[in-house]
């Protein structure tokens, strides 16, 4: 192979620009918010040129890998990725001041291994889809990584239609439960940043019922104060952020932040109340984000994250059942995959990883 590929170091705040949340300024400012050191970069060769958002995962004074969320975002063939992914990973390695022990790419490609109308059998075993990804590069070089950061399988609900359509599109009994919610009274309200410790509470009380890590209040201030920072000085470079509620007789039972960046909405956390689950407040929480998203211009609403299909004895099944519900499509994308810099320090670390959930977890 002959290295074309051109990398260069750039303000990620200034020139990542890319239509994906997870690589926009906006992502950089926040990372950067909550204690990250990010990198731009900026890429180029004969097919392709681009920014990555990158952002470094250290453990004490050990840079321990570059984990790049939801990018490149280049649309390739699948027999031209795994080349230009070896290709960039080289260049990048050749160019950055510090010393990951690897590089941890999120790829926005679909899956190879899903065709359009069959039914998902899940993915290969790792080495299945490494001889794939590595198919013509010559070298073995591209791992897949031992657990993902991102979910790899999210619906993403198209949103250019009208209401009726919408519901038409969603299965009977989702349409039964937004009208139930409405029927029980339940009202849906847009609370911003004030509604954050109300909302906080109930999704700590979510966290611990699902077994899942908790993030401080300030994390989601962090959040919405990256956002209203970088709208102040240039509204076009950050997207609007909601926190959508539901409410029952003035209680916050359900409620969900949402971000609208590029004509598409983003699902980012959820919570609600286990005391109140015959009221319906998700549906109806989750009804009042599609139109507003569309109401902002938004042509689909990513629901980010859930269990790869439909497996009743999959922990998360209900999950699957209750997004799949609204109409969307279901997506499948390649996860995570590393590229290793110290191949043994790399060994070490892949060793220590367990595979875990990653539904609500974000780079």
């Amino acid at each position: 192979m002959i290295a074309t590929m051109r990398v260069m170091e750039v303000d990620p705040r200034e020139s990542c620009s890319a239509a994906n949340l997870l690589q926009s300024p906006f992502w950089a400012h926040f990372k950067q918010r909550i204690g990250h050191r990010t990198l731009g970069l900026r890429f180029e060769d004969c097919h392709a040129e681009g920014t990555l958002l990158a952002v470094e995962r250290a453990v004490g004074s050990v840079h321990e890998h570059l984990y790049i969320p939801h990018g490149p975002e280049v649309m390739l063939p699948e027999t031209e990725q795994g080349p230009f992914l070896l290709e960039l990973s080289d260049a990048i390695a050749a160019t950055i001041d510090s010393h990951p022990t690897y590089l941890r790419y999120d790829l926005p490609w679909e899956s190879p291994f899903f065709g359009e109308g069959e039914q998902w059998p899940g993915r290969p075993e790792a080495r299945l889809q490494e001889l794939r990804m590595n198919f013509g590069t010559g070298r073995r070089d591209l791992r897949k990584a031992p657990t993902d950061i991102q979910p790899p399988d999210t619906v993403i609900v198209d949103l250019q239609h009208d209401d009726q359509t919408l519901l038409s599109r969603m299965r009977p009994k989702t349409r039964y439960n937004i009208r139930l919610a409405a029927r029980h009274g339940v009202v849906t309200t847009d609370e911003g940043q004030d509604g954050l410790p109300e909302w906080h509470r109930l999704y700590c009380r979510t966290c611990d019922h699902q077994r899942i890590v908790c993030e401080g209040v300030d994390y989601f201030r962090s959040l919405f104060d990256a956002a209203s920072a970088d709208r102040a000085a240039n509204p076009r470079s950050a997207p609007r952020l909601h926190l959508f509620a539901a409410r029952y007789d003035h209680e916050m039972v359900a409620g969900l932040i949402c971000a609208v960046w590029k004509r598409k909405a983003y699902y980012l956390y959820g919570a609600s109340s286990r005391v109140h689950r015959n009221l319906m407040a998700t549906y109806a929480v989750q009804w009042h984000t599609l139109l507003a998203a569309r109401t902002a211009g938004c042509s689909s609403y990513d629901m980010f994250g859930v269990p790869p299909r439909d497996n009743p004895a999959h922990p998360m099944y209900g999950l699957y059942r209750f997004k799949t519900g609204f109409g969307g499509r279901v997506h499948h994308f390649r996860g995570c995959w590393d590229y290793p810099i110290d191949a043994a320090e790399y060994r070490a670390h892949a060793h220590a990883q367990t595979c875990h959930s990653a539904y609500h977890r974000r780079g």
